[in-house]
């Protein structure tokens, strides 16, 4: 008797078990990344790491399901659109041709971006203190960052006089090459601006830049400049003049000097806003 007893309350706990294991497994948020430069694991570690130590542990009870643009912007609608029938909870951008293609293809969808340079100035929010809408997150203040990149390459090398600075044409470029121009002024450098928009064009912007002549090269921080990095730092430095880019990859490939946020420490905060709308909180708020 006592064995048949036990037997229903064994069964029991196992359907118990069994019920929890079915409630964890329904727990599982999916959520998006969209980036436009190729796919860099560094950056991909500090936001797991982040959301880690929240709680959220991808294969546990968090899916992140990635798209990457490789430098290539005209990919990211694409992309977005991929990412947004996948139907996350949320998507984590980088900077604006991620943020514009995402909020195209999910106008509703809460979008987290990490590398925008000025947020209010773009239309994504209203203010940094209230966004508004479905769009929230950190900024870069890349206007800021370029003057004071400026400032440190003259201080470097304070016979500079004539600058190049190149650029990848994207969403935000034309309010952004405008400050550079005017920065560049006031510390008495003349800013001629070189665009490329494809790994093709790397070859012969540089050859437009040798037959300028410049006294230095800014490199401004864009998806493809990243992929191509190895390149453009062969090129610029086979011109012989002193350049600053803006992550220390460049310079980790022979680089003269570079000057930017800590991308290790933007993702991580970036983890704090996934964790807080996945609690309920609002994007706009």
């Amino acid at each position: 008797m006592v064995k048949l007893r036990r037997r229903p309350l064994v069964l029991a706990a196992f359907a118990l078990a069994a019920g929890r294991e079915s409630v964890a497994q329904e727990r599982v948020a999916r959520i998006g990344l969209l980036r436009a430069p190729p796919q860099q694991p560094r950056d991909l570690a500090s936001l797991t790491a982040g959301l880690a130590e929240l709680g959220h542990i991808v294969g546990r009870n968090l899916e992140i399901v990635a798209r990457y643009g490789d430098g290539d912007v005209r990919r990211m609608p694409a992309l977005a659109r991929e990412i947004a029938a996948l139907s996350p909870a949320l998507v984590v951008v980088d900077g604006e041709p991620s943020a514009l293609a995402m909020s195209e293809a999910a106008p509703k969808l809460p979008i987290i971006f990490t590398l925008v340079g000025d947020p209010v100035a773009q239309g994504y929010a209203k203010s940094l203190s209230h966004p508004g809408g479905n769009m929230t997150g950190l900024t870069n203040i890349a206007l800021e960052i370029t003057g004071k990149r400026l400032s440190l390459l003259l201080e470097a090398v304070p016979t500079i006089r004539r600058i190049a600075i190149l650029i990848q044409p994207r969403p935000g470029v034309p309010l952004l090459r405008d400050e550079i121009i005017a920065a560049a002024a006031q510390l008495g450098l003349a800013a001629t601006i070189f665009e490329a928009s494809a790994p093709s064009d790397i070859d012969p912007v540089f050859d437009r830049i040798a037959a300028a002549a410049p006294d230095a090269i800014v490199t401004i921080n864009a998806p493809l400049f990243y992929g191509e990095r190895q390149r453009i730092v062969a090129r610029a430095n086979a011109l012989a003049r002193p350049q600053i880019y803006p992550e220390r990859e460049f310079v980790e490939a022979g680089g003269f000097m570079s000057y930017g946020v800590d991308f290790d420490v933007l993702w991580r905060r970036a983890a704090s806003y996934v964790d807080r709308i996945l609690k309920g909180a609002k994007p706009g708020d």
